[in-house]
């Protein structure tokens, strides 16, 4: 009798264990819900999912959506000569989010942060030229219901050289509430320098 309770005491105790898993918690900055089961955590980092796609609550309704890079319309030939270039567009997992249409060529997602402190997360596309080793960078913003850059392209010369994600990173930043984008002099120098974004108050 004394041994039954005791395994009836125990099993009691067990089912009343507080659990210490915070998995489902934790790893939503690291692991996103796929796409169709939104997140409902606003990470302070940005969310890479792959090599083209980003995380984050790009519309403000607190549900995390996901932006991609999608091929829309395939090229025919060579478009230096008389071909045309494949076409490319950013999507959204959230079918309400307008997408970007952002024609050639290839690019890659930079997650900037909320930059005009509008509540909502910026992002930047770097793109690669039909042509040539300068790419260009474009950060949008998303106000009434469409995108918008939040100040004008700027080039990005690479020599060929492939940028690591932490360079791209560092080419639109913020700094005591002031917003800064990298500059490459291409007049004769090349040489980096910051240049000041006047953002409209909100």
């Amino acid at each position: 009798m004394k041994n039954r309770l005791l395994l009836i005491g125990g099993l009691i105790m067990s089912c009343h264990t507080p659990s210490t898993d915070t998995t489902a918690k934790d790893s939503v900055a690291f692991t996103p819900a796929p796409v169709g089961e939104p997140a409902t955590l606003k990470p302070a980092a940005p969310v890479y999912t792959g090599p083209d796609t980003l995380g984050g609550d790009f519309n403000g309704d607190g549900v995390m959506e996901y932006a991609f890079v999608k091929k829309v319309k395939e090229g025919q030939g060579n478009p230096v000569e008389d071909g045309t270039p494949d076409e490319y567009a950013v999507e959204f997992s959230n079918n309400e989010i307008p997408s970007i249409n952002i024609g050639c060529c290839e690019a890659l997602l930079i997650g900037e942060g909320d930059l005009n402190k509008d509540g909502k997360p910026e992002f930047s596309v770097y793109q690669a030229p039909m042509n040539g080793n300068t790419y260009t960078l474009t950060t949008w913003t998303f106000a009434a219901n469409k995108w918008n850059p939040l100040f004008p392209s700027f080039l990005v010369p690479t020599g060929g050289d492939a940028l690591s994600m932490k360079e791209l990173e560092g080419k639109v930043y913020l700094r005591n509430d002031s917003l800064f984008y990298q500059e490459t002099d291409v007049s004769e120098t090349f040489e980096l320098k910051e240049a000041p974004v006047n953002l409209p108050s909100n």
